[in-house]
């Protein structure tokens, strides 16, 4: 189950910043999105 949480946080990662690599209207809110799941994918990783 954690590997499943770290793949799920990861995606949440991985797609918003591919959204960031173009134009993106809500930029702001992309990189909320981002920070939410980097904060995730630590505390999933450093149990």
């Amino acid at each position: 189950m954690r590997l499943y949480d770290l793949a799920l946080n990861l995606s949440l990662v991985a797609g918003p910043l591919r959204l960031l690599d173009g134009p993106c209207p809500e930029r702001d809110v992309m990189l909320g999105i981002v920070e939410h799941a980097v904060r995730r994918v630590s505390a999933t990783t450093f149990r």
